[in-house]
């Protein structure tokens, strides 16, 4: 028996060598576990790219799915868009939610940043990509199967929702100064805006406006003091505040009979009196 034990291990290494190659080269990595405190497990898994700039952990895992990573979407967006639509193991929520989480971290990317000055004025192209991004939201809320009560408790759809109602906003702001350009210059503000292949169409007669407004901001960067209390809820959709130009104080006249607003009807009076 000790003499033929070396010739059985000379013909099982080559099989042992043989099986490691294939290990090797099937791509197999050490699976490791970690451990993480009870904050810092709800930190990452509420962490997405509108607080964190960086792709949720369900971005991530979507795109591991597809044979991507978060760099090579940075380097290349349109392949790494086209890769997720064409990719069967990915199932449409999946697909939908992640292609709206890109498209607001690029649509982020293309947005300049607020100076003293004021906001710059927005490109076509991140305008485009900010309607991309609720487009995609919009489709994983109401077209990928399954109704939003059915998700009623899941963190991702919060974090679609919230896609959403972003994008919702900063498309809405960027049609109002556009429109508000025109309106001013005596343009026709109410035709459609075309930008690529969008046509945004907007009726400002239901708002039932008696002067042209001078800001349209989403709600999210106006607080309130001196309440005691404001009451605010939850929803689908863009939040948004319009200011107005405060009127226009009138100085009174004391006449003969008892003070009175002046008008420019007395002053054109007066001026032909004169």
């Amino acid at each position: 028996m000790t003499r033929l034990l070396p010739i059985r291990w000379q013909r099982a290494l080559p099989v042992l060598f043989a099986a490691f190659l294939l290990l090797g080269s099937s791509g197999c990595a050490m699976v490791t576990v970690k451990q993480v405190t009870s904050s810092d497990s709800l930190v990452n898994k509420r962490a997405d790219v509108l607080n964190t700039g960086k792709l949720s952990p369900a971005a991530r895992e979507t795109l591991s799915a597809a044979g991507l990573d978060e760099s090579q979407c940075e380097k290349d967006f349109l392949v790494c868009r086209s890769t997720l639509l064409m990719t069967d193991d990915l199932n449409v929520e999946q697909r939908l939610s992640a292609l709206s989480e890109l498209w607001v971290k690029a649509a982020l990317a293309l947005t300049p940043k607020k100076t003293a000055a004021g906001d710059p004025p927005m490109s076509d192209a991140a305008l485009d990509a900010w309607l991309e991004a609720a487009r995609y939201a919009y489709a994983y809320l109401f077209y990928s199967g399954r109704s939003p009560s059915d998700r009623a408790f899941e963190d991702r759809q919060t974090q679609v929702r919230d896609y959403y109602n972003y994008a919702a906003e900063k498309a809405a702001v960027v049609l109002f100064v556009r429109a508000r350009a025109a309106a001013l210059a005596g343009e026709d503000y109410t035709k459609p805006l075309t930008v690529g292949s969008w046509s945004l169409s907007s009726n400002y007669q239901q708002l039932g406006l008696k002067s042209i407004p001078a800001q349209l901001v989403p709600a999210g960067t106006v607080s309130f003091v001196g309440l005691r209390s404001t009451y605010r809820r939850d929803g689908f959709g863009a939040e948004l505040v319009m200011v107005m130009d405060p009127p226009k104080l009138v100085a009174p006249v004391i006449a003969a009979d008892g003070p009175k607003a002046e008008t420019a009807a007395d002053d054109g009076d007066d001026e032909r009196r004169g």
